[in-house]
């Protein structure tokens, strides 16, 4: 089933509450989701509408205070060619009293709401009342059971925005073995579930590489040697039977043939280039080797679609991550759909400078989505 989108729409003379992903300005991904947001805006300024943006940041749960968003203000006015971006702090009772002249205006983070945090409808029913439609184009917030939304969907007009209908069809796509051959890049940390990834995706793949803790565990249930190497321990026995799986279903998976050395996880490390499966004793992996990213590369090549989530190497440090760089500036070239996911992957795709058009930030959402087939915010748009 398609989604309503919003570019087909008649929004000529009225007021639309956006719903939108946004981070605080010192989130890494804070620029990235304001030029998502600007290109949502300035598609329904060009078509006569009015637009009230709504989104959320932070952790309602954690101790101590949200953060504001009245600081993207001014960085989301210039991304507009300086147009006036009002501010209600307070979102339910300045929508009410918003002028009809104002253009674009930006809600105080909805996490600080009770009503929001809770999915009362009532909550909703108070925005709704002051817009004629409705537009979700917030794909990581579409995990959540806010009020904003689930109930939206039924109380206004509602369509789905450019980027949440891009990333959702991108993954749809890839998930329905649309654009094979498919390939899995699957690396950093949670191999539990990213084993569980693999098998769900299985019968749409063609080809699988990994990195970091995923592939230490895959090759110590290889009976490689790791030595001090980061592996999950318990899934020895998962990770050996899921490659195991990947033969049978006749994807070509790789995991390293070779590493980046060192004796701890510190930029004092004592680093080597080590030209072998097996880890040297005393030293674990932290990235992959250069015939491994050769090998990866050569095989992804070939694809048309790739998603990848999670690093090839302990990114945190620099020259940990050299492996996860080389990746991405090769994938900067490749000509099919390409999914990046997962926090760390993401941050390192902005940091390269490379222009890279799905990211999802949001681990959480990416999981969700492969295995429900769906998100909250997206089945209240079909509803």
């Amino acid at each position: 089933m398609s989604l309503p989108r919003i570019d087909t729409a008649q929004v000529k003379g009225q007021r639309i509450l956006v719903r939108v992903d946004l981070a605080d300005p010192e989130s890494p991904f804070c620029e990235y989701y304001l030029t998502e947001v600007a290109t949502a805006v300035e598609m329904l300024l060009d078509r006569g509408a009015s637009v009230v943006l709504a989104g959320n940041t932070g952790n309602p749960e954690a101790r101590g205070a949200l953060p504001s968003l009245q600081g993207l203000v001014e960085p989301l006015s210039k991304k507009l060619d300086g147009m006036k971006v009002d501010f209600l702090a307070s979102p339910a009772a300045d929508l009410q009293g918003l002028s009809a002249n104002s253009k674009v205006a930006l809600m105080e983070n909805l996490a600080n709401e009770p009503g929001e945090i809770k999915g009362d409808k009532s909550f909703a029913q108070s925005l709704a009342t002051n817009c004629d439609a409705y537009v979700n184009n917030a794909f990581v917030a579409s995990r959540l059971g806010y009020a904003t939304i689930k109930h939206l969907p039924s109380l206004l007009e509602s369509y789905a925005g450019p980027t949440l209908y891009q990333k959702w069809d991108a993954l749809s796509s890839f998930l329905s073995g649309k654009n094979r051959p498919a390939g899995l890049i699957l690396g950093g940390l949670d191999v539990a579930g990213k084993t569980e990834l693999f098998k769900k995706m299985m019968p749409f793949l063609d080809a699988f590489v990994a990195g970091g803790v995923v592939a230490n565990t895959m090759l110590k249930a290889r009976a490689v040697q790791v030595a001090e190497s980061i592996v999950d321990n318990g899934m020895e026995v998962e990770a050996f039977q899921v490659l195991q799986k990947a033969d049978l279903e006749e994807i070509e998976a790789l995991i390293p043939v070779d590493h980046i050395i060192a004796d701890q996880v510190s930029r004092k490390a004592k680093v080597k280039s080590l030209s072998q499966h097996s880890v040297t004793d005393g030293f674990m992996s932290v990235d992959i080797g250069s015939r491994t990213l050769s090998s990866y590369e050569k095989l992804l090549k070939g694809m048309n679609s790739i998603l990848w989530y999670g690093p090839l190497g302990v990114v945190e440090i620099d020259k940990f991550c050299q492996g996860t760089k080389a990746m991405l500036k090769a994938l900067s070239k490749f000509k099919g759909s390409l999914i990046l996911a997962g926090e760390d992957t993401c941050t390192q795709a902005l940091a390269s400078g490379k222009e890279f058009r799905f990211l999802i930030p949001d681990g959480k959402t990416l999981r969700d989505f492969v295995m429900q087939g769906s998100l909250p915010g997206i089945d209240a748009l079909k509803s």
